[in-house]
């Protein structure tokens, strides 16, 4: 899988698909183009970068971070509120990690937070990420050094479940990785 930065102009309705199908094979109806929400999506994903990991020139791995200045202010106050100590000029956000029904695994999920982690230490001065994630992919983000916010389980209207934040560090996570612990 080769891992890139998307190239707007050429692949985002690529990504668009890709996201679509995912979504719906994960039964997530509240990020689909069938949604109110969906222009939502559209509008942060403008303001975000957005990482692509393609075989055969099909997207077949996405992901979004965002520089928390962008997002909701109420959003930045709540992660205030529960990490007062966070630096959140230093905090991305990362979201929308997807990765199509035939190449889902662990595997995949590696190779493209390596390659983000990697771009954020050798690009960017932020130090940590905030993920969002239903409860039961909780275990997942911890195996690479997330950890749960204590407080920030809260249940997402459109998506019809419960949700926790975590909270990363670049590095750490860089190093399970590429240190083959995980």
């Amino acid at each position: 899988m080769e891992i890139q930065l998307l190239e707007y102009e050429r692949s985002y309705q690529k990504l668009l698909a890709h996201r679509q199908d995912v979504y719906e094979y994960a039964l997530l109806e509240h990020l689909t183009n069938k949604s109110a929400h969906f222009d939502v999506e559209l509008t942060q994903d403008k303001a975000s970068l957005l990482f692509c990991g393609i075989i055969d020139d099909e997207i077949i791995a996405s992901c979004r971070i965002t520089e928390l200045a962008y997002l909701d202010f109420d959003f930045q106050q709540r992660v205030m509120s529960l990490c007062p100590e966070l630096d959140i000029d230093k905090t991305f956000m990362i979201s929308r990690l997807c990765i199509s029904a035939a190449h889902q695994g662990r595997q995949r999920y590696k190779q493209l937070l390596v390659h983000v982690c990697r771009w954020a230490k050798i690009n960017h001065h932020n130090e940590y990420y905030l993920a969002k994630c239903r409860v039961a992919l909780a275990p997942l983000y911890r195996a690479f050094g997330c950890v749960v916010i204590e407080g920030s389980r809260y249940y997402d209207e459109l998506g019809g479940a419960d949700y926790l934040l975590l909270l990363g560090s670049i590095q750490q996570t860089y190093d399970t990785f590429t240190k083959e612990k995980y």
